[in-house]
């Protein structure tokens, strides 16, 4: 069969396959013998700062606080394969900070060439390089070092909108915490003037209340400053707005050891200050009717020694506020228009209570003499020493060992009114096992 070539080149698709193809030849020999070389730019190629300019850095006691550009644009010429698979990260630009030896911020110049790991072009024999002509973009970076500096600031409060109504106070208020600790840039630090947490209220409070507000720094005309870069121990603070309730409660007293019978009420007592202005919590206030100042014991009362005082900050409750200005409460029992003297209780008049089961009290003291009685003047005119009874109450002895004991006794005169026994008295018993 003969080869027909004209029809052959008649053939239209074969003419269009035949033409791609001696195209691509044809592209290949100019890439590879014509112009085997190719410039291309590598974008956002990181800068890098060696560790052992940071360390030379720190020797001087001075480290990078800042940088104003981060990565930058390089030009890198080789084998068109080679530039063509090469990623920023494959190019290694440096910051050269060798001329670095204060603090300030510097232009300082960049170079650069292949990272140690890069391979791309290992299997074309070689690698690429920087081009001859403006290969990095910008060629210089601005870097700002300084030294590291720390300072302790107190926290200052800045408060919007807070009030209270009439009969509530506010408290000394209350910021955590109180200070904080600022590290960074030596001018930087410096810069700060205050440390202000921010807080505002839209309506009246009658309570306590916290808010947590964030800490902003300030220099010394006011104006807020950047902590970017600096380290803060807290970033936030709370504020507590103590708020109480005021009051005027009454003060009152109660007296201990009173005999059976005895008519408390005639006692007459005067108080320095009848009531206090406190205040205390909304909740807690209003659950109270009267200061309770303590204990008068009426063994103590004398008609040379009839006053007793009381420290308010002792018996006011925790967490109420002393608006009054009194510091000490007086209390004064009225014995002007009583006598004194002194008696012998007759043992028959000195009587035990509350004995135990299984056990027996005998009063092995005869009577009790020199017992000092106080009392109206008319009841004085009268009163016996047989008028008087002496009275030992076993609960509050142990009795489960038998024996003789001292016991206290508690005296009393009954049925005649208003009369005492001032100072202690006691009585010698024995108690046996039935």
């Amino acid at each position: 069969m003969k080869f027909n070539f004209g029809r052959l080149l008649d053939n239209r698709r074969l003419l269009m396959i035949l033409s791609l193809v001696t195209s691509v030849i044809i592209w290949l020999v100019i890439v590879y013998y014509v112009e085997p070389d190719k410039v291309q730019t590598i974008r956002n190629v990181p800068v890098t700062i060696t560790t052992d300019q940071v360390d030379a850095l720190a020797a001087l006691n001075l480290r990078i606080v800042d940088s104003e550009i981060e990565t930058v644009d390089v030009r890198i010429e080789g084998a068109r394969p080679v530039v063509g698979a090469v990623k920023p990260a494959d190019v290694d630009i440096r910051a050269d900070l060798s001329g670095i030896t204060a603090p300030g911020s510097f232009d300082v110049v960049l170079s650069g060439g292949k990272t140690g790991n890069y391979s791309a072009g290992d299997k074309f024999g070689k690698g690429f390089t920087l081009a001859q002509a403006d290969a990095i973009s910008p060629t210089t970076v601005r870097v700002r070092v300084d030294r590291q500096a720390q300072k302790t600031f107190q926290v200052a409060t800045d408060i919007e909108g807070l009030q209270t109504p009439e009969d509530y106070v506010r408290g000394q208020t209350k910021v955590s915490p109180r200070e904080i600790t600022i590290s960074g840039p030596e001018t930087d630090v410096g810069r700060i003037d205050k440390c202000v947490v921010s807080i505002s209220f839209d309506a009246p409070i009658t309570s306590s209340k916290t808010r947590t507000g964030q800490i902003v720094l300030y220099d010394a005309e006011g104006n807020e400053l950047d902590s970017s870069l600096l380290t803060m121990s807290a970033e936030t603070a709370d504020v507590t707005i103590p708020v109480l309730k005021q009051k005027e409660l009454p003060v009152s007293v109660e007296y201990l050891n009173v005999p059976s019978g005895f008519p408390i009420d005639w006692l007459e007592d005067e108080y320095s200050v009848a009531s206090l202005l406190v205040a205390g919590p909304e909740e807690l206030i209003d659950a109270y009717s009267q200061l309770d100042m303590g204990f008068i014991n009426i063994n103590e009362i004398t008609i040379d020694s009839n006053f007793f005082s009381f420290d308010v900050k002792g018996f006011l409750p925790s967490g109420f506020t002393n608006l009054s200005g009194v510091d000490t409460v007086i209390v004064t029992i009225k014995t002007a228009d009583m006598l004194e003297g002194n008696y012998t209780i007759p043992g028959d008049n000195i009587r035990v209570t509350n004995v135990p089961v299984n056990y027996s009290v005998t009063v092995e003291s005869p009577s009790i003499s020199g017992v000092h009685i106080i009392g109206d003047a008319d009841v004085m005119a009268t009163l016996s020493g047989s008028d008087l009874v002496a009275e030992v109450d076993m609960s509050t002895k142990d009795v489960s060992s038998p024996g003789p004991y001292t016991m206290p006794v508690r005296i009393s005169a009954p049925g005649k009114g208003l009369a005492w026994a001032s100072g202690d008295y006691t009585v010698l018993v024995n108690i046996k096992e039935r």
